[in-house]
Formats: structure tokens, sequence, C-alpha cells
């Protein structure tokens, strides 16, 4: 590794987890740690904000002006994902089933209770261009009538604990794309999220 001074603090994203004093990894898998960043927070970066950045920006090709509808903010890769399309210039929409999240984190915070519905008023009838999926179960149906004709749905997890089940006719006739997200270490280098000094 040459682009990283000896000695400077690193996070990478490992296998299996890190739980040691000295680890080798892939170069391409190393980013230094910003100075204003502890080493607890550092710890956690790698897997939420990696995630995150690959689902909306890789996987989900998230633009400037777009309009992303996110579920699950209130966890760690929710979270990050709010912050990460709201720095692209996205309008985002927040799905919010336990009320906690702050208007701050979104444009636009909503329930999931007619969600589809809410996101076409909100979009003058267009739909979101991109969603990204971290919870599953019944609202996966809700997210796919949320989204514009041509619209990404992105999947990222199960947190609600139940894979959804998905009417392909939906799919065919919005030509919708549902784009499936494993972030690990064996990603090529060039999907890796760059450092963005945030």
């Amino acid at each position: 590794m040459t682009t990283i001074a000896p000695g400077r603090r690193v996070i990478a994203l490992v296998s299996w987890g890190a739980y040691t004093d000295q680890l080798a990894v892939d170069a391409t898998h190393v980013l230094p740690i910003p100075d204003g960043m502890d080493d607890l927070t550092a710890a956690g970066f790698p897997v939420s904000y990696a995630t995150a950045h690959v689902s909306l920006l890789h996987r989900g090709g998230l633009q400037p002006g777009e309009t992303v509808v996110i579920t699950g903010g209130t966890g760690n890769v929710g979270e990050a994902a709010l912050q990460i399309a709201q720095a692209v210039g996205a309008r985002v929409i927040a799905v919010d089933r336990s009320g906690t999240l702050t208007p701050a984190a979104a444009d636009h915070v909503l329930p999931p209770e007619g969600l589809a519905d809410a996101v076409r008023s909100l979009t003058g009838q267009r739909g979101a261009d991109l969603v990204l999926d971290l919870v599953g179960g019944d609202l996966t149906r809700e997210l796919i009538a949320a989204l514009a004709w041509e619209g990404r749905l992105v999947t990222t997890g199960f947190a609600s604990g139940a894979i959804p089940a998905v009417s392909l006719l939906d799919v065919l006739v919005g030509n919708i794309a549902i784009i499936g997200t494993r972030t690990s270490p064996a990603m090529p280098a060039a999907t890796s999220p760059s450092p963005c000094g945030r």
C-alpha cells in the first residue's frame, strides 16, 4: 500500500469480523480514518456506509434530483443511506414505522400505511425513481407500487424477518428493475466507496 502513510489509522471491510490487533487485508478495501472520527464510529463505518453506498450508487444508480424511498432509516445502514442520498442531492423519502425519525432525516418522512399513494402524491403521480428496501416482508409490494415507470428497487436485507413474495406481473407492467445487493470484501475495488471526508 503506497497511498496511506504508515501509522495512519485505517478501516477496512473484511470477512468474518476483525476482532484482533492486526489483520492483513486487500489494500483496495482499506480507507484512512478521518482525523475527526473516533474509533467507535470508525468500527461501524465499513459495513453500514459501504452497504448503503454500494446499494444506492453502484447498484441503484442514484443521481442528483432523483426521488428515492428508503426503508429502515432508524438502523445503521438506513441512517447511512439517508445521509448518502441527501449528499448526492436526491429527493429523499424515508419510511418510518416507529415514528422516531426526525423531519431532518429526509425531505419527507412517511408511515408505511398508504405509502404508495403518499409517494405518488408527493411526485405528481410519477412515483419514485429508486427504492432502497432494507425491510422486506409485506412492505415490498407497497414499495413496488410506489415506483415510477422504469423505477429501480434495490433489496439489501429483510429486517422484518420475512422474505417478500413479489408479483412478476407488477414488475413487468411497470418495467421495473429489482436489484440485489450483497456487500462483501469480495466485491471489486471499483465498487468500494471512496472517502468523502464526512
